[in-house]
């Protein structure tokens, strides 16, 4: 028995997986697969919403971070 390499066993997982889609499709009505692609749309605009966000305090960091040293490195009057 020989083994199979990663690349082929990467290629039997893509051809099941193609298998599966094409199986899925001729069986859904299209009102379901209408459905179904409208979810993973939305599943995709809440994932931009996401990354927007980490994108968006990505920028702020810098900003907080100079916030911080200022506040850190303000004069201290001491009187006796």
């Amino acid at each position: 028995m020989s083994a199979m390499n990663d690349e082929t066993v990467l290629e039997v997982v893509r051809e099941l997986l193609q298998l599966r889609r094409t199986v899925l499709s001729a069986m859904l009505p299209p009102e379901a697969e209408r459905h179904f692609r409208a979810a993973r749309k939305e599943a995709l605009l809440g994932m931009q919403a996401i990354l927007q966000v980490a994108i968006d305090k990505c920028d702020e960091e810098p900003t907080a971070k100079k916030t911080a040293a200022k506040r850190a490195s303000r004069k201290i009057e001491v009187t006796e």
